[in-house]
């Protein structure tokens, strides 16, 4: 399942983004470079997961908390860890959505879509004794998971003019 908030996320135009300066190379150099690119990234990645501490990636626990500052929603508490959280929008209308923390759902759909609690959510959990936001996040978002995705090593290898 993915767990992307916006549509938007060309993987296309990123990469040639990336490779603009190498891509007027003849293919056999072009692959060189984008070999060392890959191991030379995985690298600056592995480095960087290294310094974690935390269960959750850091900019994601810096996001839960300013998103969680100024909630002015109402809270109706309802059986095993479910609640409705009511507000009201800048045109006056009151919404209602249902939280269900066991299941890591709310009815805005945010939640399920990115993994993330959602605001509603959000309010929630930072109403009850002993929680935290944090443990309600996908595991996507754990340092564990970005250790693993740049657990993979490219070798260096010898230039190919040396390989005769």
């Amino acid at each position: 399942m993915s767990k992307c908030d916006y549509v938007t996320n060309n993987i296309a135009e990123t990469f040639n983004s990336w490779i603009r300066k190498e891509k007027a190379q003849p293919v056999i150099p072009l692959m060189d470079r984008i070999r060392q690119m890959i191991m030379e990234k995985l690298d600056v990645r592995r480095t960087l997961a290294n310094k974690f501490n935390d269960r959750i990636l850091p900019h994601i626990i810096k996001d839960l908390h300013e998103r969680s500052r100024n909630l002015k929603y109402v809270i109706h508490r309802g059986h095993n860890n479910t609640a409705e959280i009511q507000g009201t929008t800048k045109e006056l209308k009151t919404w209602r959505h249902t939280v269900d923390l066991d299941n890591s759902t709310c009815t805005c759909n945010r939640w399920q879509i990115t993994g993330l609690p959602c605001t509603h959510a959000i309010c929630f959990i930072i109403s009850l004794r002993n929680r935290s936001v944090e443990d309600y996040v996908d595991p996507y978002y754990s340092v564990e998971m970005f250790r693993k995705a740049y657990a993979g090593i490219i070798m260096p290898m010898t230039d190919r003019n040396h390989l005769c």
